[in-house]
């Protein structure tokens, strides 16, 4: 179990952590405290946003009553008889009458006049000679009311008569037998409306703003809005609560607005009482804490009194049980220095325990000297506390010289206060263990070379080279057949003069003629030849089981063997040059003996039987490599088949290296690219990416799918012949590696496809004409839904771009931005135009033109995915768009991004039913809900598209 306890008295005694703690504790109290603030300021926020929301919505409905009871007024005087027959005749005197009447019983209205059906003024009230019989039929009032003769409230606009300032006006149309035959005018200062709103408006510290149709300001509580006709900017700050609400008959917007410093200064007093109560509770912790410690630190010195004997009698077990131990067992007092040791300290070191002195220094000076700094050093911050539990390798020196590899494991016991006060351990001799593994690495390292490609004399070499330095020997060669002879293959170490005298090992007659056996077998003499022949016996202690031969002193050798005559003939050449330990390492392929391995060293008892089993394993995979030779034949005719159908094909064939420079071609590859001869084209071209791809992005492209996959098969792009003209080609390649993964080159195809793209390119001028006919179709009904259609395939077609998709996504995204709504040809043009809301019917009619369009494109000539483009471009990544409530990976990227183009030219341009809303706020809109509704890479590449590169509507 977990002492808990101890735990928390240990971090609790430690000046340190116990500061850490409290520093640890003030910010989580203050953490805590600004948590509820926040969440109190959030809370307010919203609150202070519904309340804005409300308030919007509330005063939207007003003006809407407001603005129609005027409208209800001036209408019941049309249908008056006796106005109808005044304006129909223009009589002056009897019009006036009644627009004195209605001056008399609406006050707030500033100006009462009538006009033809023509839009010509002939009478007002009051009476103003310069504003009578004037033609208005430009005014924007004249064309929404004569546009269907329906009442119509203008936008706001500038007084030029009498009294300056800004007004809005009321028309009424004046029919007579169901002909319009004239306008009642009613003009409204904008100063009146102060009255409507003042008692709407929550606090001083809130800004209320009616906006007309056109964008400009009605009334404003925070500015001068009667004086002249101003532009509202509908750009909202971050630090501004906004809330808004259309005034929908009339296509106004109210915008009620408060800043977020009058909310935060209304909770001023509650982040004082916060910071107060905080304070307080961190104070009494504190205060807790200091006192437990008091406490914790007595108690801990009392049991620390009460524990000195106990701690005595266990030293004393603790010394015998070391002492008994049979494993090299040592205890560092870090106080004292002294060292205690097991008894097992002459298995390992073959000192006694009376050769050693009970200090740290015996140890340091018997470590090898260029272990020794790393080993105190480590040791060092295992007394610092650093380290508690550890295992180090060093090199120690026995008694009798030598070095040993030992693997040192201890642990760090500290007195309570985190001191360390005492290091015990144990050691074990793992020298063959190291040996072992450094062994393996070096088959390792040879099995590599052996598996390399190149020149096989060179891989020997190397070899020889690495198992020279590892083994630490001074003379290493190879012997391998040559005829019926083993000359020397490659040799390290070896004089001249020598490698020139044991060249030949064959037995030569008086004539120096080759002897052979009675089997015509040539013979051989010395050790190497007995190796060669297979006539070791292992009865002698020099021969091993596989053939071996090796001995560590040649000169007692050759004492101990003088007169026995069954080794045959002995040059004893190695001894006479003064080569003690030689070894003779047969080496085999299929169980037939190819050539000999042989080391020879001047120091006596240089070799192990150890090593010599190990170096007879690496014989038998240096005998198989060698193996290769006999296959260099086969190898050469399978080479010459190879340069026949390299040189003959009609296709392109290259190699190409890493950089980009071609190594091989053959002469279709010349021939394609308009060179005389492959070898021309190897001179010539340097640098494919930048003299050959006529798009250097087109390399890029290349080596990033060949180096994901491997390889890459119909690779289009241009390329430049020799004489200037582009072409089409399609490569086809991989790459080539050696044994160990290393990439050598890139090899492959290619083939001219000319002929080929530009029956493509036909086909698709003509697939850009029957777009462009589909287009037409619907401008004819429709011009606006024409002029959206373009300026979405422009935005679609630049957000394609911005995200790096091929030409041919990018033309497919441009021609369905094109037709994006052709199913709205179906759809009536009074719908398509209303400039009012869209009842449920009607939109459920609009909802249906993705589908329209589908059905109207499947069966044409298109590419493939335009038409499901077309049906998906109101699909929304949450599920909530139509026709299918498709969801996330569902849709199509293509129409994911038509979807983001849509919204952006949607709100930022003019509709019927309401003015521009502006870019910004179409860049928020897509920006908000990124990940939610729209394509997470198309919204960002739009926002780049417009704020960082300059991106507009034309």
């Amino acid at each position: 179990m977990i002492d808990l306890s101890g735990r928390l008295t240990n971090w609790i005694k430690k000046p340190r952590s116990f500061f850490l703690v409290q520093l640890l504790l003030f910010v989580v109290i203050c953490a805590m405290a600004f948590n509820i603030e926040y969440n109190h300021v959030m809370n307010e926020m919203r609150d202070e946003g519904a309340l804005n929301n409300a308030t919007a919505k509330h005063i939207a409905h007003m003006m809407e009553e407001y603005n129609k009871s005027i409208i209800m007024i001036l209408h019941s005087y049309t249908t008056r008889p006796l106005l109808i027959d005044a304006v129909q005749r223009k009589d002056l005197k009897a019009a006036t009458v009644h627009l004195v009447d209605i001056k008399r019983n609406n006050p707030a209205i500033d100006l009462i006049a009538i006009t033809d059906h023509n839009g010509v003024l002939w009478v007002d009230y009051p009476y103003r000679p310069e504003a009578v019989n004037p033609d208005l039929p430009y005014r924007d009032w004249y064309r929404g009311v004569s546009n269907r003769w329906q009442p119509y409230v203008s936008g706001v606009f500038q007084l030029t008569a009498g009294k300056r300032g800004t007004a809005i006006a009321f028309m009424v149309p004046v029919f007579s037998k169901k002909k319009a035959v004239g306008i009642l005018y009613a003009s409204l200062r904008t100063g009146t409306l102060a009255n409507q709103m003042l008692p709407l408006i929550p606090d001083q510290t809130t800004r209320t703003t009616i906006v007309d149709q056109m964008g400009n300001i009605i009334y404003d509580s925070g500015l001068p809005y009667d004086e002249k006709v101003m532009k509202y900017p509908f750009s909202f700050s971050s630090d501004v609560i906004t809330a808004s609400a259309p005034v929908k008959t009339f296509m106004w917007t109210v915008v009620v607005e408060k800043k977020k410093e009058a909310v935060l200064a209304s909770l001023s007093s509650g982040f004082i009482h916060t910071a107060v109560t905080a304070s307080i509770f961190y104070l009494l912790t504190a205060f807790a804490l200091v006192f437990m410690r008091k406490r914790i630190v007595l108690q801990q010195a009392f049991a620390l009194l009460a524990s000195e004997e106990k701690l005595r009698e266990s030293e004393e077990r603790h010394r015998l049980v070391i002492e008994q131990t049979g494993q090299l067992v040592y205890d560092y007092d870090v106080l004292s220095q002294a060292v205690r040791l097991s008894g097992a300290i002459m298995e390992v070191t073959g000192f006694k325990p009376d050769d050693i002195e009970s200090s740290k220094d015996f140890w340091k000076a018997h470590i090898h000297p260029d272990d020794r700094e790393y080993v105190f050093n480590f040791l060092a911050n295992v007394v610092r506390g650093k380290v508690s539990h550890y295992r180090i390798n060093y090199r120690f020196q026995r008694k009798e010289g030598t070095y040993i590899q030992v693997e040192d494991n201890g642990v760090a016991l500290n007195d309570g206060s985190g001191r360390i006060y005492r290091i015990i351990a144990t050691m074990k001799n793992v020298t063959y263990q190291k040996q072992s593994e450094r062994n393996q690495k070096l088959a390792i390292e040879i099995l590599r070379l052996l598996n390399r490609t190149g020149d096989l004399a060179n891989i020997i070499k190397d070899i020889l080279k690495i198992v020279k330095d590892h083994i630490g020997v001074e003379a290493i060669a190879i012997r391998i057949k040559e005829g019926d002879d083993f000359p020397y293959y490659a040799y390290n170490g070896f004089s001249e003069s020598f490698i020139a005298k044991e060249r030949s090992l064959r037995v030569l007659d008086e004539y120096g003629n080759p002897v052979r056996d009675s089997q015509g077998n040539p013979c051989f003499e010395c050790m190497c030849g007995r190796v060669l022949l297979g006539s070791t016996d292992d009865s002698y202690p020099f021969f091993t089981e596989n053939g071996s031969y090796w001995t560590n002193s040649t000169s007692k050798l050759l004492e101990t063997m003088k007169g026995d005559n069954r080794l045959g003939k002995m040059r004893h050449l190695c001894t006479k040059e003064g080569y003690e330990s030689v070894a003779i390492i047969p080496l085999k392929s299929n169980g037939n003996i190819i050539g000999l391995l042989q080391m020879n060293d001047s120091r006596a008892n240089f070799f192990t039987s150890g090593y010599i089993s190990f170096l007879e394993g690496i014989g038998s995979s240096i005998g198989v490599a060698l193996r290769r030779l006999q296959s260099e034949g086969a190898l050469k005719e399978s080479e010459q088949k190879y340069r026949s159908i390299f040189e003959n094909t009609t296709e392109g064939i290259f190699q190409t290296s890493s950089e980009g420079r071609f190594i091989n071609v053959n002469p279709a590859m010349a021939r394609i690219h308009g060179f005389s001869s492959p070898e021309e084209m190897v001179a010539h071209i340097t640098d494919i990416g930048e003299q050959l791809l006529v798009n250097p992005e087109d390399r890029k492209r290349y080596r990033a799918t060949i180096e994901k996959h491997g390889a890459i098969n119909g690779f289009e792009a241009q390329v430049y012949r020799k004489d200037g003209n582009i072409i089409w080609t399609s490569t086809s390649s991989h790459i080539v590696k050696d044994a160990v993964g290393n990439v050598l080159h890139f090899e492959g195809t290619v083939e001219d496809i000319t002929e080929r793209k530009q029956a493509e390119e036909r086909l698709r001028k003509n697939l850009a004409g029957t777009i462009q006919v589909i287009s037409l179709m619907l401008e004819t009904k429709d011009p606006y839904t024409a002029g959206h259609q373009k300026r979405v395939s422009s935005l679609a077609r630049s957000v394609a771009q911005e995200m790096n998709l091929p030409n041919d996504t990018v033309a497919n995204i441009r021609m369905a931005g094109t037709i994006h709504d052709i199913g709205k040809i179906s759809v009536p043009a009074e719908i398509l135009s209303k400039p009012t809301k869209l009842t449920d019917v009607e939109y459920s009619l609009i909802k249906v033109h993705p589908q329209t369009g589908y059905d109207i494109l499947k069966d044409v000539d298109l590419p493939f995915p335009i038409a499901k483009i077309v049906l998906q471009h109101h699909e929304r990544l949450d599920g909530s768009g139509y026709p299918y409530g498709l969801k996330g990976e569902e849709i199509i990227p293509e129409a994911r991004i038509i979807a983001v183009a849509d919204v952006v030219e949607s709100m930022a341009s003019h509709r019927p039913y309401r003015p521009t809303l502006g870019i910004e706020v179409a860049l928020d809109e897509i920006r908000k809900n990124k990940g939610v509704l729209y394509d997470g890479a198309a919204v960002d590449a739009c926002i780049r598209l417009f704020e960082e590169k300059g991106f507009s509507f034309e």
